[in-house]
């Protein structure tokens, strides 16, 4: 362990509270290590709605994924139908999200399912915990470092645990991971062009990747890196001013929800607790694509969420739940240092054209 890598971690651990931390290339490489350790064979429950790298990260670990139908008006699954799926499968991995920085409290459940042998991850992008009372102490935390995350070091992941046991074996299993390099990233940014082309009902532009089963492979190379301390100047500016960057993003979206209050009826703002925000959703009732194009064709990077992980899948590996609708009615906007106030105001005169 380099001596700058040994005290990122010792910060992260401090900041978050936790006994002990273990730096890797990516997040998801944190997520198959751990899953490899604790739920080979076994069930891992997921929204329905995350991101396909965790999913193939636990497919590639040798655990089960387990789709969890979320709910169309939060992203978050709700109460009820957790209770429902957790009481269908035998104990595993119950993995919790913060979706871009929403709170919805599930202490109650976790306390319950814990002591039935339920191992409680939590997928902290947004770092919220333990600053805002979530309800529930989880066994490990992950956190992504990527792009336009709230803690952005341009790539790596932390997992933060009070388990030195199990983070020191994590360590070991990271240590032999390859280091992330220039190659991969160029495959990366090639798998996000082609899904997206996919996603739009388009021809993928990359030559090898033409359909889901081509991509899905190349995504199962991309889960395994160790660290690369090419990040870690990125990461000890990123917490040196983590404050700083909280309050701007939420300052960002008082911005956002006052230029678009008007439009309310049409863009639903999500009724959950948004502390750390990292972006700016709305669900939308009419002319999505129109709102889309619109904003998209003058510069605003408007974006849509992940679809059902049955549809961002090879089949088979996900079963299709007709609940899944999040995706396909969601406007993401983007609450990092590229939008001002000239172009938040910008993107309300067009959305009140659309509208009008």
């Amino acid at each position: 362990m380099t001596p700058y890598k040994f005290q990122l971690e010792t910060r992260l651990m401090n900041l978050f509270q936790f006994e002990g931390s273990v730096l890797a290339g990516r997040a998801r490489s944190l997520i198959c290590a751990l899953l490899e350790e604790v739920a080979v064979g076994k069930p891992v429950l997921i929204p329905a709605n995350i991101c396909t790298s965790v999913a193939i990260s636990i497919i590639e670990a040798g655990a089960i994924p387990v789709a969890v139908p979320v709910s169309p008006e939060t992203g978050l699954p709700t109460l009820e139908t957790l209770r429902e799926v957790l009481d269908q499968s035998q104990p595993g991995v119950w993995m919790i999200p913060h979706l871009y920085g929403f709170i919805q409290n599930y202490g109650v459940l976790v306390e319950e399912y814990r002591s039935k042998g339920w191992f409680i991850l939590e997928n902290d992008t947004n770092a919220i915990r333990p600053k805002y009372n979530v309800g529930f102490q989880p066994d490990a935390s992950v956190l992504s470092f990527g792009y336009a995350k709230v803690i952005h070091a341009g790539g790596g992941g932390a997992l933060l645990s009070d388990d030195l046991s199990l983070v020191k074996e994590i360590a070991q299993k990271v240590y032999h991971y390859p280091r992330h390099s220039v190659i991969n990233q160029t495959m990366e940014e090639n798998v996000m062009i082609a899904r997206r082309a996919l996603r739009t009902g388009g021809d993928s532009p990359i030559s090898n990747m033409s359909d889901l089963n081509q991509i899905f492979e190349v995504e199962r190379q991309l889960v395994r890196f160790n660290w690369s301390d090419v990040w870690a100047r990125n990461l000890e500016v990123a917490l040196d001013g983590y404050d700083d960057e909280v309050a701007h993003r939420n300052m960002l979206k008082d911005l956002w929800d006052s230029a678009l209050h008007a439009f309310e009826s049409n863009l639903v703002p999500v009724n959950l607790p948004q502390p750390i925000p990292w972006r700016l959703i709305r669900t939308v009732k009419d002319k999505r694509q129109v709102l889309l194009q619109e904003l998209r064709r003058n510069g605003i990077d408007a974006g849509t969420n992940y679809g059902s992980l049955s549809k961002e899948l090879p089949q088979n590996l996900i079963p299709t739940s007709a609940k899944d609708v999040w995706g396909g009615c969601v406007l993401n906007l983007w609450l990092d240092r590229n939008y001002s106030i000239d172009k938040i105001q910008k993107s309300s005169e067009i959305i009140s054209k659309v509208f009008s």
